[in-house]
């Protein structure tokens, strides 16, 4: 990394020849402003998973950019991404993290909004205007005024996705070569392409860096993990150690490397033997609990008659972003999921 330099043409805070990156990167106001209008705006976020909203009227607030969104479910099961503002005069219309309603009512001038398709003619709809009669003549065109949807979505294997720009190319020519690596996470242990589910509540920090910074960790820097993480190395091992989950053990290794793909997407992974998708490479060693035992050898049975084997050549456990905030990782049988919200050059929510 370069020292800070200042400079109006962003190509010149890169240098391809000698890989370095002028710190301006991090911290430009400019730059970042570009980033909000030419990234944000018009590539495809992950927006949340539709296990955080599994009931009619559930919502969850999450972000798009520096954008609040409201992923919401209707009556008839389908998934929605709603701008987080009312068209009155700019409030907020959810102001919850989380929950169950039918209608979001502003708190300013008290406008409310339908979720629900099967109550009005789109989602989002406008449907109560106090004093409707007498301050706009009865003669507000409502159905012009709901909440914004977004323009593109996309429910891959219960993670959503979204996307503001309708020109945009479609969600799987955006994710390309990555989508064995989503297969990995949102497929259950089992198999199952719906089995996986959200552990309830969400843990949120603000933090002063620039929002590239995890999404680069995950899938550029494999090489800060040993000082980084040693005290999470040096109890890796405590969920089989305390008989949580039962061991796994392969006839033959991997070789690790780093997996760039088209897009800014990358997995931190390992190129897997093709003798890993046989049953025989695989040994599950017995857990002294018979019902942890059953569970675990049921579920890698089930896996590799779904599958074919026990799963893509290369692993999908690895860190990996998908460009340009969503990070994931493994952590036993469990995966973790990072997004990174941008709040300023400076400052990230996570």
């Amino acid at each position: 990394m370069v020292a800070t330099k200042k400079s109006g043409d962003v190509r010149s805070l890169v240098d391809m020849q000698k890989g370095l990156i002028s710190r301006e990167v991090f911290v430009s106001d400019e730059l970042y402003k570009q980033e909000l209008e030419q990234v944000f705006a018009r590539t495809w976020l992950f927006i949340g998973h539709t296990s955080q909203i599994p009931n009619p009227n559930d919502f969850f607030l999450s972000r798009m950019g520096e954008e609040s969104v409201i992923m919401t479910r209707d009556r008839q099961g389908e998934v929605h991404v709603l701008l987080n503002t009312c068209m009155h005069r700019g409030m907020k219309v959810c102001r919850y993290d989380e929950g169950n309603t039918p209608v979001f009512s502003c708190p300013y001038h008290g406008w409310s909004y339908s979720t629900d398709g099967n109550l009005v003619s789109v989602p989002g709809e406008l449907i109560g205007v106090p004093q409707f009669a007498t301050a706009y003549h009865g003669e507000l065109e409502k159905e012009e005024w709901g909440l914004i949807s977004v323009p593109k979505m996309k429910v891959y294997k219960g993670s959503v996705w979204a996307c503001w720009d309708k020109d945009a190319p479609e969600w799987e020519e955006y994710m390309g070569g990555m989508i064995p690596y989503l297969d990995v996470v949102f497929d259950s242990i089992d198999g199952d392409p719906d089995g996986r589910e959200v552990f309830v509540g969400v843990h949120k920090w603000s933090a002063p860096h620039n929002w590239k910074f995890g999404a680069e960790n995950f899938i550029g820097d494999g090489y800060h993990g040993t000082p980084t993480h040693r005290s999470a190395q040096l109890t890796a091992g405590q969920g089989i150690a305390q008989g949580l989950i039962p061991s796994v053990t392969r006839k033959t290794a991997t070789e690790n490397l780093t997996i760039s793909f088209q897009h800014g997407h990358g997995v931190l992974s390992s190129v897997a033997p093709e003798e890993w998708q046989s049953r025989d490479s695989l040994t599950l060693e017995s857990h002294p609990d018979p019902e942890i035992d059953a569970y675990f050898k049921n579920a890698y049975e089930e896996r590799f008659r779904r599958l074919g084997g026990f799963g893509p050549q290369r692993s999908g456990g690895n860190p990996s972003t998908i460009f340009p905030n969503m990070s994931f990782g493994a952590a036993a049988v469990a995966f973790t999921l990072a997004v990174w919200h941008p709040a300023g050059p400076r400052t990230t929510e996570t």
